[in-house]
C-alpha cells in the first residue's frame, strides 16, 4: 500500500493551464499532479472551469468532504431538535456494544 500524500496548494504561476494546452498534453499533465501532489486548473475563456488532482491525492480529499458532510447534517439534525446529551449517546453506544 502506497503511502498517501498531503495535496498541496496550486501555485499559480505553475499550476494553470489552458483547456487547449491541458489537451494535447494529457500525459504531461497526468504527470505533474503524480509528481508534485499540486491540483492543475484548467481554464477555457479566460477562467478557471476543472481541477485535475492525483487519484492519490483525491481519496483523502473524499473523506474530508464525507466528514464535513457529516457535521453538516449532524448540525441540522441538533438544529431541529432531534440531538442527544453525551450521557444519553453514552448509554446508548454501550447498550448497543454490550459494554
Amino acid at each position: 500500500m502506497q503511502p498517501r500524500t498531503t495535496s498541496r496548494r496550486p501555485r499559480l504561476t505553475e499550476d494553470i493551464i489552458p483547456f487547449s494546452e491541458y489537451r494535447n498534453n494529457l500525459a504531461a499533465c497526468f504527470a505533474h499532479v503524480n509528481e508534485t501532489h499540486r491540483p492543475l486548473i484548467v481554464t477555457r475563456k479566460g477562467r478557471a472551469d476543472a481541477v485535475l488532482v492525483s487519484a492519490v491525492d483525491f481519496e483523502p480529499l473524499m473523506d474530508v468532504f464525507l466528514l464535513a458532510d457529516t457535521v453538516r447534517k449532524s448540525r441540522k439534525e441538533i438544529a431541529d431538535g432531534n440531538g442527544v446529551n453525551h450521557e444519553t449517546a453514552m448509554q446508548q453506544f454501550r447498550e448497543r456494544h454490550g459494554i
